[in-house]
């Protein structure tokens, strides 16, 4: 393909971004191309029956820097960051025509006038504007990509920085534990979960305070673990979107997931803001939440009034009993794994006769609730059945 043809193809394949001037139509507006480079348009004069167009490429900084009134929009198209510009010619038959030209080949009467800014509503924001949407960003790097964007009623473009660390831990740590699968019972995410689930911040945007998360690794295939796993984040979004649906959600997660979810509500509570939580992946799936602030309290309410959210029972079969104080309302059982656990009995038990040691059949109720000061989970135990096992007889 000659340059000549590849102008063409590029020019007409750009993506309409940002209008700042329209009369019977656009007139100087921004654009975009497949990779996210920006391209200012300036509609320059109307010769022989064809429209006459300035197009020049600018970086981010630079497009920040025009519409936040740092710099005129004759000196975008005068000085070119590329040394040059494309003066690209449309006739009415929608047939074009692109070369490239030099800021001294301008006609003057071609641009505004030196000193004369965007009249543009400006955010009270110097957080910059998405420069790739969710889904390309997601398609272009082969990474799963979440945007979350945080809202208050007031200072809406700022969120205090303790604030915002703690969301994003809270939320890696729930990422993590969700990762597990859902019918085992752990208490600590192995090393290679918590490396295929890590999501790394890549950025930040002006959609009240936003921050940009991508996968840490590159996403080959569509069913892969991190996918599965941030569907179904989203799912868990969606059902906290409808608060009395949060609580029935969440039963068919781990329990380490139950209660670190729990503890991201509290984190968003605390700071007092409401989400829009956006995820994409590299295979053109996406989804999207928004969550009000006063939903996502009374989300918080039913969890934690709901002892399901925090509480499970487990079965053990086979386990060994190590220790019983019935005074003191205590007992303690080697798992199979190794794992001793130490809890409370159930009064229910008051007059069983334990045996020590040996094999018994337990059921366990197991709690787990995070400490919202050190982020550490704490777990507690009550036997509330047991049986000798087979094994011993």
């Amino acid at each position: 393909m000659s340059q000549h043809n590849y102008l063409n193809v590029e020019i007409q394949n750009l993506k309409p971004w940002e209008i700042f001037d329209f009369f019977e139509g656009p007139r100087f507006y921004s654009c975009k191309n497949q990779t996210g480079q920006i391209y200012l348009v300036h509609w320059v004069d109307d010769i022989n029956d064809c429209d006459v167009w300035l197009y020049s490429k600018v970086s981010f900084e630079r497009y920040c820097a025009l519409k936040n009134n740092k710099i005129d929009i004759r000196s975008c198209f005068e000085k070119p960051e590329e040394g040059f510009s494309y003066l690209v010619t449309v006739a009415s038959t929608n047939e074009f025509n692109t070369d490239l030209i030099k800021s001294e080949d301008y006609d003057p009467e071609w641009l505004p006038d030196e000193g004369e800014f965007l009249e543009y509503d400006i955010p009270s924001t110097t957080l910059p504007q998405k420069v790739v949407n969710i889904q390309e960003a997601a398609v272009a790097n082969y990474r799963q990509v979440l945007d979350l964007a945080f809202s208050k009623s007031h200072q809406t473009y700022e969120i205090a920085s303790d604030a915002l660390g703690k969301i994003l831990t809270k939320l890696q740590n729930y990422l993590y534990s969700s990762a597990c699968p859902s019918d085992i019972d752990i208490r600590k995410v192995p090393e290679h979960i918590k490396d295929e689930n890590t999501l790394m911040v890549s950025g930040f945007f002006a959609s009240s305070f936003g921050v940009r998360l991508q996968s840490k690794n590159s996403d080959l295939f569509s069913d892969s673990s991190q996918n599965q796993n941030l569907h179904k984040f989203m799912d868990l979004l969606t059902a906290t979107e409808e608060s009395n649906r949060v609580l029935k959600e969440v039963k068919g997660y781990n329990l380490l997931s139950r209660a670190r979810y729990k503890a991201v509500l509290q984190e968003l509570v605390a700071a007092g803001v409401s989400v829009k939580a956006e995820w994409s992946d590299p295979y053109g799936n996406f989804r999207a939440s928004i969550i009000p602030f006063h939903q996502i309290k009374e989300a918080l309410r039913q969890l934690e009034e709901g002892e399901s959210s925090d509480t499970q029972t487990i079965k053990h079969k086979d386990i060994r009993l190590v220790g019983v104080d019935i005074e003191n309302d205590f007992f303690a059982v080697v798992k199979n794994d190794g794992e001793l656990l130490k809890g409370k009995l159930d009064k229910s038990l008051e007059s069983y006769q334990f045996n020590v040691p040996s094999i018994v059949n337990a059921t366990i109720e197991e709690t787990c609730k995070v400490n919202p000061v050190t982020d550490k989970e704490k777990w507690s135990y009550k036997l509330i059945e047991i049986e000798q096992s087979s094994l011993n007889k």
